[in-house]
């Protein structure tokens, strides 16, 4: 914009001042981003009369506002910002994207003053740039996967917990160097094992190979520090074992210390669940030569009662062995215990096709496991709270071919019995049950009645009144015609905006998925036992249901009830259902009988009609 353009502007808009910055900027084509609107593109500039129309992103069409009121949350782009090179070149950034995907940390570092920013601030530039170049759910996983390459890069430093920050420096830094200096200066304890075995984890440190005595000086003394857990002095001997073979020093001290801390029975579950995952193979070998005698029941104990990571490495340190056979006797005896615990359930289940567990799982899968998992299942929804998600249930439901497996050599009463057992189970849900008993039925088409009646005993019919009939099978019309297909496309839409974990909209419409489904199985269940109150079939001799009846009490008031079906009731007219205590208390009397009302008091019944609609 010129300068008398933006003078008078700034004449008329006395608070545009402050955005001066931005009125020198503002020009058409330019890029922009906006407080509320996101990244667009400025199509025109009218200083007449006071409007810019900027062509959104978010939006179909071109916006056109107030242009004072819009710089107040404009920042005009200059063409080397990152936003505005994606835009530009989308190809070329895309072929970035793919060959060097750190690159892109570089050019938005460089978008910050001081060229460092918080991770979040970091995540939300690059979200926003790259847009154009990811569906919508996908960024997330490209930015974990790309942190983790940022290590390797000399020019980024990567911030160590979460109030630090990234910064791009002046000149590159090696990582070993990087973790060597941070190791060096760390105060605390923990913070240099963790360090140290972050440098030991790096493919080589020759670079750093003449610092590496100052590194086993400042680890070893942690191998019995006092305020450390067992499994931080077992990293520390694992730290100090490493670097002392690195350096061609004694590495027997280490080692040693390391088997005396495995060797504490006591403590050797809790510090197995402490080391990190990629650490797991290496304590299974520790175990081995620390426990020459006994080491497969450590194992197998660890195995019984370990977190999924841990379950993994014990499995896989049985099979390296050769203890396949010990392995499938140990899982068959604690099946027929049910004693499989949750973890270890799940793991099988995820791991039942996988080489070469799959041989070693298949013996289990019967009607004894389906068993274990329901049973384990129930047992858990006693300690979750209601509406939290049971992990067994959840990879159960997920699995659609493990029911047929299961009941593959299975006979129809003990089918029916595990049909029972799944739809009593409290951890389940009524739309899981359901599904999952939909898969018994492909095997066992007899189950179909026990479908349509779970628990096996005839329902009672439900006497209605014409009225009531109508008004649930409307309600019920409305469900599957209006309420449940829009629902169904709130959901689609709410996929589109991005991660489902932290999508409000998503999970407010699964909410009402859920109380929607839930509402139109109870119509089913009302409309198929429904009967329909005939009234010229309705006998007057006693009350029935379709009566009128005439009470009187003892002091000589009269009140006239009348007794309709299920669902009719209208205290303000004295309508009431027959499955009420009240319709209870009269139904079968006969007139000049003596009724006890639930609230104690005793009445007569005066006179019985039928109920005119």
């Amino acid at each position: 914009m010129n300068f008398d353009t933006m003078q008078r502007l700034m004449a008329a808009y006395p608070q545009l001042k402050r955005q001066q910055a931005t009125l020198e900027a503002l020009e058409a084509d330019a890029w922009c981003c906006h407080g509320s609107w996101g990244v667009g593109c400025i199509q025109s500039v009218d200083t007449e009369n006071n409007r810019i129309v900027i062509q959104f992103e978010s939006q179909a069409e071109p916006k056109s506002m107030d242009l004072a009121f819009c710089l107040q949350k404009l920042q005009v782009l200059p063409e080397t910002h990152i936003i505005v090179e994606v835009r530009k070149d989308p190809k070329a950034a895309e072929r970035l994207l793919k060959t060097d995907p750190s690159e892109w940390v570089v050019k938005a570092l460089q978008s910050f003053p001081d060229r460092q920013a918080s991770p979040l601030a970091l995540e939300a530039l690059l979200r926003q740039a790259l847009e154009p170049l990811f569906k919508p759910a996908a960024f997330k996983y490209w930015w974990s996967s790309v942190q983790k390459a940022l290590l390797q890069n000399p020019l980024i430093c990567v911030p160590r917990n979460k109030t630090g920050v990234f910064a791009l420096r002046a000149e590159p830094i090696s990582r070993e160097h990087e973790l060597l200096d941070a190791l060096l200066s760390a105060k605390q304890a923990a913070q240099k094992v963790t360090l140290g075995m972050q440098l030991c984890q790096l493919p080589s440190l020759e670079g750093i190979r003449k610092e590496l005595p100052s590194v086993l000086e400042v680890i070893s003394p942690l191998t019995e520090h006092a305020t450390l857990t067992p499994a931080q002095r077992l990293e520390a001997c694992w730290i100090c074992s490493d670097i002392a073979r690195t350096v061609d020093a004694d590495a027997e001290p280490f080692k040693q210390s390391a088997r005396n801390l495995v060797q504490d029975a006591k403590q050797l579950p809790d510090l197995a669940e402490k080391i990190p995952h990629v650490h797991h193979e290496r304590l299974m070998r520790l175990l081995i030569k620390a426990c020459p005698d006994d080491w497969q029941e450590v194992v197998l104990s660890l195995l019984k009662n370990g977190s999924s990571g841990l379950i993994d490495a014990c499995f896989s340190c049985l099979v390296k062995q050769k203890r396949e056979a010990l392995l499938t006797e140990t899982l068959e005896k604690w099946l027929r215990e049910q004693s499989l615990g949750d973890s270890l359930l799940i793991w099988i289940l995820r791991h039942r096709k996988v080489p070469p567990f799959a041989a070693l799982l298949t013996p289990l899968f019967g009607t004894q496991f389906l068993t274990c998992v329901l049973q384990a299942i129930d047992g858990d929804a006693l300690g979750v709270a209601p509406g939290r998600r049971i992990a067994l249930a959840e990879e159960l439901n997920k699995d659609t071919t493990l029911i047929g497996d299961l009941l593959k050599n299975a006979t129809v009463s003990t089918a029916t019995d595990l049909a029972r057992l799944l739809m009593s189970n409290q951890g389940l849900d009524d739309l899981k049950k359901r599904s999952l008993l939909a898969r018994f039925i492909r095997i066992f088409p007899e189950l179909q009645s026990f479908a349509e009646n779970p628990s096996g005993k005839s329902e009672e019919t439900l006497w209605v009144s014409q009225a009531g009939l109508e008004t649930a099978k409307a309600e019920y019309a409305t469900l599957v015609n209006e309420k449940i297909p829009a629902n169904k496309a709130a959901i689609a839409k709410a996929r589109e905006l991005g991660d489902l974990r932290e999508n409000s909209e998503y999970k407010m419409a699964r909410q009402d998925q859920t109380v929607l489904l839930a509402r139109k199985s109870e119509l089913e269940k009302f409309i198929n036992r429904a009967r329909v109150i005939a009234a010229d079939a309705v006998k007057t001799d006693k009350v029935n249901v379709g009566t009128k009846v005439t009470l009187k009490n003892a002091s000589g008031t009269s009140t006239v009830y009348t007794i309709l079906g299920a669902g009719d009731s209208d205290p303000k007219k004295n309508i009431v259902s027959y499955q009420t205590p009240l319709a209870q208390a009269m139904l079968g009397r006969a007139v000049g009988e003596s009724v006890t009302l639930p609230n104690g008091e005793t009445a007569s019944v005066q006179s019985i009609q039928r109920y005119d609609a």
